[in-house]
């Protein structure tokens, strides 16, 4: 430059200027420029964007620190939709808090999820929707308690829902709240996000990994499809058969069930029936399952392998379908094995004739004449306990109706059974006399009415009742099969056969008196038969 400039400049400017500056610039340009600066500004931004970035960037952004750096864009990498990504509703067990609920699914109970989706359920109509696809039903309604702890809830047995409230404060929720026992929670559950609010998704960077090619030399597995307990986890019910749950194996086989068709033949080859299916929580927990009404939630053909949990343990009126795996190596798959309970049709017991041969007996009776004699001769008197009455009754448990029926003094007789059926062959008509012998039923099932065992009742499944078909076969009503040990069938018992009365041992010595008497008369003699 001609002459020195008054003052330094704050950066070096890219050439001389033509003439000195009058002053400095007065501080750091207000925005940042549209591209790098050949150094680094002297002081940051003045202030950061007013609002976030419609899309998350594609990568971290990398600060240019020179001339020679620049930043590049990563590629765009495709991710499949976390299934789980902002949860669910669901119905907890008998009692239970939301929090007690969502970890049993390998979720969390949060407040203020649970509250953004309080608008899904604010009104009759849509908690009405929800509740039935989880596999329960609402008949009547209570609105007046929407801001309690414990609301929305749901008394399964008599079908009462209490509906939330739409102008509740989110610290109206809570989520460590119980309910009373003959009650169910509905609760929002969200994935577990450590903290983090899952309504609002952070970008974090993605790191796109080659898909690996699978090994040839990768083991061998071999097991079976297999349907849990009540409430038990696939890693119980698979340890039970001295199998494993495998998860990695588990989501291989994945694709056998993960089609409302293929879940069905699936279930119907261990022994139950899916009437119903619900598609929309596929890569929860403890899906696939089944309730025991019937309605199967199916498991989602895009999930990952992460979202299937062997340790998850169902409600405790629903039952896992589940992959069991035998040790690497075992071999072939083994066939599938139904379930021992429940017994949808269980196999009437073997029939066990009985050859009974009759040997006549000749007595012969002695023609001497006998010394007239008076004999008196005491008949013992024994006093029983009359009879009871024909009726119905519940057997104990796992018994069959002949052990049931013995037990009050009376008899199951399969003809007699049959014809009293008309009496229980119906929801309302099983349930008048169920509650008769003191007992309640809740729900029902219709489907297995010829089984042997049935009509049978699973009084701590929620008073299950299995109702007998009206036109049934006398065939099919088995008094001696036996039913599961959580289970108790109704008979009918009739009376029991009257044992034939044995004459007194006096008797044939008063008739052979009788005879001699007529023959001392000159009379003919009268037939008289012994008994």
């Amino acid at each position: 430059t001609p002459a020195p400039t008054p003052a330094p400049t704050p950066v070096p400017t890219p050439a001389p200027t033509p003439a000195p500056a009058p002053a400095p610039t007065p501080a750091p340009t207000p925005a940042p420029t549209p591209a790098p600066t050949p150094v680094p500004t002297p002081a940051p931004t003045p202030a950061p964007t007013p609002a976030p970035t419609s899309s998350p960037t594609p990568a971290p952004t990398t600060l240019s620190v020179s001339v020679s750096v620049t930043t590049s864009a990563a590629p765009p990498v495709t991710t499949a939709p976390v299934a789980h990504f902002g949860g669910h509703w669901l119905l907890t067990g008998w009692g239970e808090s939301c929090d007690q609920g969502c970890s049993s699914q390998g979720l969390v109970c949060d407040p203020s999820a649970m509250h953004r989706h309080n608008q899904e359920i604010d009104s009759r109509t849509e908690m009405s929707t929800v509740v039935t696809d989880l596999g329960a039903t609402c008949e009547n309604y209570i609105d007046v308690y929407g801001a309690n702890a414990d609301v929305p809830v749901v008394m399964i047995n008599s079908r009462y829902c209490f509906t939330t409230s739409p102008t509740r404060s989110v610290e109206s929720i809570n989520c460590g709240r119980t309910t009373p026992t003959d009650r169910k929670r509905l609760c929002f559950c969200s994935p577990d996000t450590g903290g983090i609010d899952s309504a609002v998704p952070t970008a974090a960077p993605t790191t796109t990994v080659p898909p690996t090619k699978p090994s040839t030399s990768a083991p061998v597995y071999s097991g079976r499809w297999a349907l849990s307990d009540l409430g038990q986890s696939c890693g119980q019910e698979c340890s039970s058969k001295g199998f494993s749950c495998d998860q990695a194996d588990f989501h291989r086989h994945n694709a056998e069930i993960d089609s409302i068709e293929e879940m069905s033949a699936i279930v119907s080859r261990l022994g139950l029936q899916c009437s119903r299916y619900n598609s929309n929580w596929g890569a929860a927990g403890d899906v696939p399952n089944i309730l025991a009404s019937g309605l199967c939630f199916v498991s989602d053909s895009q999930r990952s392998s992460a979202s299937l949990l062997c340790g998850v343990s169902p409600s405790s009126d629903k039952r896992r379908l589940c992959w069991c795996s035998a040790p690497e190596g075992a071999g072939t798959t083994l066939p599938v094995v139904p379930t021992s309970s429940p017994s949808p049709a269980p196999t009437p017991a073997p029939v066990t004739t009985t050859k009974t041969t009759t040997t006549p007996t000749t007595t012969k009776v002695s023609t001497t004449t006998m010394v007239s004699t008076t004999t008196t001769t005491k008949m013992s008197t024994t006093t029983s306990t009359a009879l009871s009455t024909a009726r119905w009754a519940l057997a104990g448990r796992g018994q069959s109706c002949e052990e049931g029926c013995s037990s009050q003094g009376l008899a199951c007789n399969a003809a007699e059974f049959h014809r009293h059926n008309g009496e229980i062959d119906s929801q309302s008509k099983m349930s008048e006399v169920v509650a008769s012998v003191g007992k309640k039923c809740s729900w029902f099932i219709d489907n297995w009415g010829e089984a042997g065992d049935v009509p049978v009742t699973m009084p701590d499944n929620n008073g299950l009742c299995f109702t007998s078909k009206a036109n049934r076969a006398v065939e099919s009503l088995s008094c001696s099969a036996k039913t599961g040990a959580d289970k108790q069938r109704l008979c009918y018992c009739a009376e029991a056969a009257k044992p034939a009365l044995a004459l007194p041992a006096v008797a044939a010595p008063l008739r052979r008196r009788r005879r001699q008497q007529l023959a001392d008369k000159g009379l003919p003699p009268l037939t008289i038969l012994d008994a």
